[in-house]
């Protein structure tokens, strides 16, 4: 690859490519920014964002120099009707001299729904937009979900498989149990097993109990008493007596004999009330969600719990008095009753748990590109483990964090493969991540410059057998550059990069547009499901077009693996 005459730091509109790094302000269509720069004594931040961007690739150019590549966040702007817009100001910091910026305007992306329809309102769930970025946003929501989900079954479970190990905040995984995981979780027969799932049975007598009886304390205030009926007086009460006029308390208490008195009233606007309606609301926005998005498994026992659940949910809702207390406005400190008394301090780790979740999803949306990356690896390892002989290979161990970093979940220190081909004892595959490419001592030094979000190497021996790049986008091909077709830097990645032995792929979903009942909810997924298309690029280069969720797809993706690293699809050896 020719030197890029590029200067010491600049922005990229996309993960393939390094054309207008070096420009201090731009404008970006779609695809991944990303902000380039040269050694490491520079510090890499966004202005106004508290995750600094994460380097996703390194590697070393022809004259010595040495490259990373950070990637920018995405806007989580919400809207209704059309694509979003957001200023990027990135500032390279270095050790001495004044710090660089550059300016990026990031047109074109998927706008987040707004939360009143991400969760469908009993009786008003219809379709009111058809808006293929409103569309493309709920296919998100829902790509985020399924995996998070996925990543929480593999986390939250370790000491019931012995195929898992916890240790700290990591867990080991074996790449078998991922993948299977991963297949189970897109099977629209089979609803994924959800927060709200396991919530649902644990919450339903509890919260019906809370709100038949909830925890009422007496308040002290001021009102006007007989004095026949007065127990107690404050200082507020004395004053008030001592302006009236007369010389005694019943000249002083007037026609009506009444004074201002304290009295003792029960009152249920507390701490532990505001969270268990807080909770109530929670779960249910959650539960609505969930029968949307599993509305073609309604007989399925999980989907059952949850219609069961909200149902009763939105009849506690109408009666009780706890709709009257005060709204949270944020996570409050626990009292005493929060954490002992034996029904609210269930409801407070419930309602913990869905805060937790909300604020994942809200963090994971600024980095969806990245979780998409990770799904389609682990789409990747499913099909290597469908290729590859079990009982030879072993794969490796996923290390999973607890907690996402920029999107992922896979720790920087997994290290998967080798699989052993069928009927090919001297051959081994493995499976390089795009923040591990310079590890690989059979790629080439300079394939991080052009971004690939992983490697999957085939070698005889100790020589590079067959290659397959592979790149992933997340903007469902309505973003200018978002198509591959239009974009001179996927060809020339293809044209550089695709030889013989090397094949590219090109991963992003396919937006579902097929027309839905007008009776229909916001989101539902029509009967008739697209397939997976592919566009060839050159000689080796392929950009494929998937629909979501990727598992029913799971044939043909191993069918475009198998292709690019020139092997038959075949029944996996037992």
């Amino acid at each position: 690859m020719s030197e890029p005459n590029l200067p010491t730091a600049g922005i990229a509109p996309q993960a393939w490519s390094l054309a207008g790094a070096g420009a201090e302000t731009q404008t970006l269509s779609g695809g991944r920014a990303v902000a380039i720069v040269r050694n490491d004594s520079y510090r890499v931040r966004c202005e106004g964002l508290r995750e600094q961007p994460p380097v996703s690739h390194r590697w070393m150019s022809k004259n010595g120099d040495e490259w990373r590549r950070h990637e920018l966040a995405a806007s989580v702007t919400q809207s209704q009707s059309g694509s979003v817009s957001d200023k990027q100001i990135v500032v390279a910091e270095a050790q001495s001299g004044n710090p660089l910026r550059f300016e990026a305007l990031i047109a074109s992306q998927v706008p987040r729904t707004p939360r009143e329809l991400r969760a469908i309102r009993l009786g008003e769930g219809i379709l009111e937009s058809n808006c293929p970025w409103t569309l493309a946003s709920l296919a998100i929501e829902n790509l985020i979900g399924c995996h998070l989900d996925l990543m929480s079954s593999a986390t939250e479970s370790p000491a019931n498989n012995v195929d898992s190990i916890a240790a700290g905040e990591v867990v080991f995984t074996s790449t078998e149990l991922i993948a299977n995981e991963w297949q189970k979780s897109g099977d629209p027969q089979t609803p994924r097993m959800a927060l709200i799932v396991r919530l649902a049975s644990e919450l339903a007598p509890i919260l019906t109990s809370i709100c038949r009886n909830p925890r009422k304390v007496l308040r002290r205030v001021r009102q006007m008493q007989r004095l026949n009926r007065v127990r107690e007086v404050d200082g507020g009460g004395l004053r008030w007596l001592a302006r009236q006029p007369g010389s005694t308390i019943a000249e002083r208490a007037g026609s009506k004999q009444e004074c201002l008195a304290v009295v003792r009233e029960e009152h249920l606007d507390t701490m532990e009330n505001r969270v268990a309606r807080d909770c109530m609301l929670r779960c249910l926005r959650a539960c609505q969600k969930y029968l949307r998005e599993n509305r073609q498994a309604r007989t399925h026992a999980r989907v059952g719990i949850v219609s069961k659940f909200r149902n009763q949910l939105t009849q506690m809702w109408r009666m009780t008095a706890l709709a009257e207390v005060t709204p949270l406005t944020s996570v409050p400190e626990p009292n005493y009753v929060l954490q002992m008394d034996q029904r609210y301090s269930i409801v407070w780790h419930a309602y913990l748990q869905l805060v937790r979740q909300q604020q994942l999803e809200d963090d994971v949306w600024r980095w969806r590109q990245r979780l998409f990356s990770e799904h389609v690896q682990i789409a990747v390892i499913a099909v290597l483990q469908s290729l590859c002989c079990r009982d030879q290979s072993h794969g490796g161990d996923v290390i999973v964090r607890r907690e996402q970093n920029a999107g992922t979940f896979f720790d920087p220190r997994t290290a998967l493969g080798p699989w052993c081909l069928p009927n090919d004892e001297h051959s081994r595959i493995d499976f390089v991540r795009g923040d591990q490419l310079r590890e690989h001592k059979l790629l080439p030094d300079d394939l991080g410059a052009f971004g690939p979000d992983l490697a999957v190497v085939i070698r005889h021996r100790k020589e590079l057998q067959q290659s397959a790049y592979i790149w992933t986008t997340l903007d469902f091909g309505l973003a200018t550059t978002g198509d591959p077709s239009s974009g001179q830097s996927w060809d020339a990645a293809v044209s550089h990069l695709g030889k013989s032995n090397s094949r590219l792929l090109l991963i992003e979903p396919q937006l579902v547009t097929a027309e839905i009942a007008a009776d229909e909810p916001v989101g539902s997924i029509p009967a008739r499901q697209p397939q997976l298309t592919a566009i060839q690029h050159g000689a080796y280069g392929r950009s494929l077009r998937v629909p979501l969720p990727m598992q029913s797809s799971f044939r043909e993706i191993a069918e475009q693996v198998a292709w690019a690293l020139d092997l038959e699809p075949s029944v996996p050896c037992e």
